[in-house]
C-alpha cells in the first residue's frame, strides 16, 4: 500500500508526494528561535524513507519546498494510494541497519 500527501502553498499546489510500500513520508513544519546564535526561521520540508526489505535497501528523498513565514497557509491533503510527483532529491540506497 502507498500513502501520498498534496501539498498547497497559500492555496497553490506545490506537490504530491509519496511512496510505495514500507517507509514513512512526511511534511514537517518547524520553528527555531536562538537569538544567541541569530537563528529566528521557519523550515518546511516534504520528504521519505523508502524501504524496500526484499533488497534490503532503503533512501530518503525530498521535494522541493518554498520558504515560509508568517501569514502563509500550508495545506496537507492525504489522498488515497496512486502516483505522485518524483522527488526534487533522493539520496543513494543503503544498506538496510539490522
Amino acid at each position: 500500500m502507498s500513502a501520498r500527501f498534496e501539498i498547497l502553498v497559500n492555496g497553490e499546489k506545490l506537490c504530491t508526494s509519496g511512496i510505495d510500500g514500507d517507509g514513512v513520508l512526511s511534511a514537517i513544519l518547524s520553528y527555531a528561535l536562538n537569538p544567541r546564535l541569530d537563528i529566528n526561521n521557519y523550515e518546511f520540508s516534504v520528504g521519505s524513507l523508502n524501504t524496500d526489505r526484499a533488497a534490503g535497501v532503503q533512501h530518503h528523498a525530498n521535494w522541493l519546498t518554498p520558504p515560509v513565514g508568517p501569514g502563509d497557509e500550508i495545506t496537507i491533503r492525504i489522498l488515497s494510494p496512486g502516483e505522485f510527483d518524483p522527488p526534487t532529491t533522493r539520496q543513494p540506497d543503503e544498506e538496510i541497519r539490522r
